[in-house]
């Protein structure tokens, strides 16, 4: 009895770094021990060894706790010296079911989710073409469609009706949408008369970029950052990209570009397209930018692997390819962390109820005749309707609300089980490989040290508050 009451002790330094959030909290309520079980981590728990001790957090809940080196130790040795833990739901006794309870809280929270009847998030097609000629292009055979200022006007006008008022998100995509620029602020400045606020960014390979663009993006475009995608270094990037234009370094033409508008105050974001045929190549890359671009403020690089575009590429057919493929990536985040070029690591503490935009009913892309569709990956086909009518396809609409349940032995103790949609019609959720889980519990556990750091600063300051 006195071990007992020692162990205690040490369980009530436990530190709350996150509470369990809503609907999660009214749900679920405290969990009271049983005295005949015995008690496990939920598998949904995400553990990050720091200096003080542990930190837990549980991707359905999105509570998060950090435990002292005693409290760790216990965790290991008898968890139930921890009712704390209990009570938040990290641990469960070890005959739970932890994946029939996120099935049921999904569920729940779906229902209790009010329904969205404005469209808020467009991402809208200036045009289908594109001055670039990349061999992974998923828009490769499409139609050459571009819009024209009768169908802006009257897509500006449909976002106006549809809104309700709220503000608006707007994706910018091609093709090459600065291959029609006069449309982005036609939208934008009918969107600014009809007095609805709006922010936005571009999808864009950063060619067409010049000084009178920036003033327009900064003007009148109200830009959240511009994303411009790369695959190597000069010699690889001009080949793979094959712009029709001849007697151009177009790489060195997109470099002066980012400079121009990391100099304007623009963020940049550089996506690097990754697969077997350029990994080796993106090394030299991140050590270019590592020089180039020391001390932008307004940068961020990251990798983003080529699987939904190109379901052809071997490493994501072939085990031993993919394994090698995975750990150079991870090789190359590192530098870019090293160089201070990824992304501010951030949990999500929201009810996670879709996948993307595509089962989203708030999200819709436009293309350049007027067609409606869900996901930007079918924008040659599957349309959910037109600005010109008023109804969707239930069925279209549904059919994108589809999801693939269970599919592989992995998803029994699987941590990342409760934000994980697969829509039956996404390519990049045909498939689920150990390296992928890797690095998205790798990035879990990044949000989750940072989370730290702020909750330490919180500590230090009271006047500050952890941003979600």
């Amino acid at each position: 009895m006195e071990v007992s009451g020692f162990l205690c002790i040490f369980a009530a330094n436990m530190q709350t770094i996150y509470q369990i959030i809503k609907p999660f909290d009214r749900l679920l309520g405290k969990q009271k021990a049983k005295k005949d079980k015995k008690y496990r981590l939920m598998n949904f728990v995400v553990k990050q060894p720091v200096e003080e001790g542990i930190l837990l957090f549980n991707t359905m809940t999105k509570a998060m706790a950090l435990l002292s080196t005693e409290e760790k130790m216990l965790l290991e040795s008898n968890p139930r010296a921890l009712p704390s833990l209990i009570e938040d739901w990290y641990l469960v006794p070890e005959d739970f079911d932890d994946r029939l309870l996120s099935r049921q809280m999904r569920r729940v929270g779906q229902m209790l989710a009010k329904p969205k009847k404005d469209i808020t998030t467009y991402t809208i097609f200036t045009t289908t073409d594109c001055n670039a000629c990349c061999f992974y292009c998923f828009q490769k055979g499409c139609a050459k469609l571009t819009m024209d200022s009768s169908m802006a006007q009257k897509t500006a006008d449909y976002m106006i009706k549809h809104c309700g008022g709220k503000k608006v998100m707007i994706h910018w995509f091609g093709g090459e949408p600065l291959y029609n620029k006069p449309v982005i602020t036609l939208i934008n400045q009918h969107l600014k008369d009809a007095g609805i606020e709006y922010k936005s960014t571009i999808l864009t390979n950063g060619f067409l970029i010049d000084d009178a663009t920036i003033q327009e993006m900064k003007e009148r475009w109200n830009l959240k950052n511009v994303q411009i995608s790369l695959d190597g270094t000069e010699k690889v990037y001009n080949r793979i990209k094959a712009y029709i234009y001849k007697d151009v370094n177009a790489f060195q033409q997109v470099m002066v570009n980012i400079h121009r508008l990391l100099d304007a105050g623009i963020k940049v974001h550089i996506r690097l397209n990754v697969d077997m045929y350029n990994v080796d190549d993106l090394y030299q890359l991140v050590e270019y930018f590592h020089h180039e671009f020391e001390r932008a403020d307004h940068l961020v690089v990251y990798l983003h692997t080529l699987f939904g575009e190109v379901v052809k590429q071997v490493a994501i057919h072939d085990d031993e390819k993919r394994k090698v493929l995975y750990a150079k990536i991870a090789a190359i985040n590192a530098n870019l962390e090293t160089y201070g070029f990824l992304s501010k690591p951030r949990l999500k503490r929201k009810f996670d109820i879709n996948h993307c935009m595509a089962d989203d009913d708030e999200s819709i892309t436009i293309l350049p005749d007027g067609h409606i569709g869900k996901c930007d990956n079918f924008a040659d086909r599957e349309f959910v309707g037109h600005i010109d009518q008023e109804e969707f396809s239930v069925e279209g609409v549904n059919s994108f609300k589809e999801v693939i349940n269970d599919a592989y032995d992995a998803c029994s103790i699987c941590a990342l089980y409760p934000i994980c949609f697969r829509p039956r019609k996404c390519m990049s959720a045909q498939n689920c490989f150990e390296e992928e889980r890797h690095e998205n519990l790798t990035n879990i556990k990044r949000g989750m040290l940072s989370s730290l750091e702020k909750f330490k600063k919180k500590e230090e300051n009271e006047d500050d508050e952890i941003q979600d």
